[in-house]
């Protein structure tokens, strides 16, 4: 009888342990794991926290004026009248004027390849904005024009440039037409 009751105890604790303490006991071991993954996620977030105060003393510490160079030289928005507005006052210095002023957002990009040309979206953080316009005067003129936009704050890249005498003035000093589509970029929201 003794047996017996050492065999039911024995099967009762085994049911016990099998129906209540290793189902508890494997929800504590999941808990554990999501605890786990939280401690390791208020971790990366502690490391971003100091990461971003450290970029924000550095921000803070750059100049207002620099940081009004850095906007002007690329934008957060697109701004065509300002633009043409800072390229028409360079063309001033030399004494021409911008004419025939045609302004084209950038949708996309085209990719040569040997299969053919394709549509490249721009994926980089930033839209081009593209502008024509032409300008007349003398060589010199148009040279100190280019350089000159060549060195301003708002980043252009000069895609093509025609020159061109006016018709029947081919003798030399006389003035000349250049056709200029320049790319200008801003960065997206």
């Amino acid at each position: 009888m003794q047996n017996f009751l050492a065999l039911i105890l024995f099967v009762a604790s085994i049911w016990g342990f099998l129906g209540y303490i290793e189902p508890r006991y494997q929800e504590v071991l999941d808990l554990k794991q999501e605890k786990a993954k939280y401690e390791e996620a208020l971790d990366n977030a502690r490391e971003v926290d100091i990461i971003r105060n450290k970029l924000m003393a550095d921000y803070r510490g750059v100049a207002d004026s620099d940081l009004e160079r850095i906007s002007k030289m690329i934008p957060d928005g697109v701004d065509n009248v300002r633009l043409v507005i800072d390229i028409d006052g360079i063309a001033k210095r030399h004494g021409m004027f911008l004419s025939g002023i045609k302004v084209e957002e950038g949708k996309s990009e085209k990719s040569s390849s040997p299969i053919g040309e394709t549509q490249v979206s721009n994926s980089l953080g930033y839209n081009n904005l593209f502008l024509s316009f032409s300008v007349s005067g003398q060589y010199d003129n148009i040279k100190g024009f280019v350089k000159d936009l060549d060195r301003s704050l708002r980043a252009v890249d000069i895609e093509t440039i025609a020159i061109s005498s006016k018709q029947g003035e081919e003798k030399i000093g006389s003035d000349l037409s250049a056709s200029i589509r320049l790319v200008t970029y801003w960065l997206k929201k």
